[in-house]
């Protein structure tokens, strides 16, 4: 195991596998991945714990509008691995990733992990390596989005009853109640304090770790409205760590919320717990605001107030409806 000293020397290491060039700078490094397509991206450690990844989002030829920013929803659906599409509160589109570097098997804190989940914990240079392809990926998909692309989550697969159980038991280790069981998965509660949302907890064909939140129903949505619920779910990802705002197939219709962005790795109990919990606290930010944002005239206007620079056109404006009156829209 490294001690903390050297924790940043194995970092910068593990970079340069996956990198064809990484360089020292202020606070972090300067990576140049090549994996399929070109990514300079920036590496850094958060709070001696976390490698966070990032790189700007190639532009749209298109232009940065609703159907663009709902096509985005869809693409960090789709994704598996730790990297997405966030949107920074200066209005910047990001493919971000993060790691809690610290309990991999040559890190600091891997005495701390509980005896049953060291066997699933990769090294360091395994999961960077891993993270720096998920940024690679996401980039490639980003850059040749298709706008016909179907509405779809990241294929889940069935899980065996003894995964399933496996699964909830850790959950509830955890502290969280497991509501039903399937073979796609478990159900729980996810407790925001102002309201409650259903997670589904789930594994994909690799065994990686897959929770989804719904937030929105299936009623159709006005523009204005997609914009909207596309802006603060892409937000919210920005501000909250291992968190993506999706959009996916859900039965015959779509629907909009959260979702882990899980490295790829088997989930482990920790892994568990702090994505579940990232998904609370982004509930918790987020989840009364969108469901608001499904009517159009509360999206016009919240749009108009919020993120003037995104209304291109006036007629989007509602300037009779007052946000004082939807307190869950009211400015800070």
């Amino acid at each position: 195991m490294h001690p903390p000293s050297e924790f940043r020397t194995a970092l910068a290491h593990a970079l340069q596998g996956p990198a064809r060039h990484v360089e020292r700078v202020s606070r972090g490094w300067r990576v140049a991945i090549s994996n399929g397509c070109h990514v300079d991206a920036y590496a850094r450690l958060v709070d001696e714990e976390w490698l966070e990844l990032t790189a700007a989002a190639p532009p749209s030829p298109a232009g940065d509008d609703g159907d663009h920013r709902w096509q985005l929803l869809r693409l960090n659906a789709r994704l598996n691995g730790c990297a997405r599409v966030v949107l920074r509160p200066d209005g910047g589109l990001e493919i971000r990733g993060e790691l809690f570097v610290a309990d991999s098997a040559d890190g600091p804190a891997f005495d701390t992990a509980p005896p049953a989940d060291r066997d699933h914990i990769f090294t360091i240079d395994e999961r960077v390596g891993a993270a720096c392809v998920d940024l690679s990926s996401a980039y490639g998909s980003c850059r040749v989005l298709d706008p016909d692309a179907p509405s779809a989550i990241a294929e889940a697969s069935d899980i065996t009853p003894y995964e399933t159980e496996t699964l909830a038991q850790r959950c509830e280790q955890a502290g969280w109640h497991v509501g039903s069981r399937s073979p796609e998965g478990i159900d729980l509660v996810l407790d925001a304090g102002t309201a409650s949302y259903r997670a589904h907890v789930g594994s994909d064909h690799a065994s990686r770790l897959r929770v989804v939140v719904p937030l929105t129903d299936g009623r159709e949505k006005s523009d204005a409205s997609r914009m909207a619920i596309a802006t603060i779910l892409l937000g919210v990802g920005a501000s909250v760590r291992t968190v993506k705002g999706v959009a996916f197939a859900h039965g015959r219709i779509e629907v909009a919320g959260i979702a882990a962005a899980c490295e790829r790795q088997p989930h482990a109990h920790a892994t568990l717990d702090r994505a579940l919990s990232a998904l609370a606290v982004a509930c918790g930010r987020v989840g009364r605001e969108v469901a608001a944002l499904q009517t159009d005239d509360l999206a016009r206007a919240y749009l108009a107030l919020r993120h003037p620079s995104v209304i291109s056109d006036a007629s989007l404006v509602n300037p009779d409806l007052v946000l004082e009156d939807t307190p869950c829209l009211q400015l800070p």
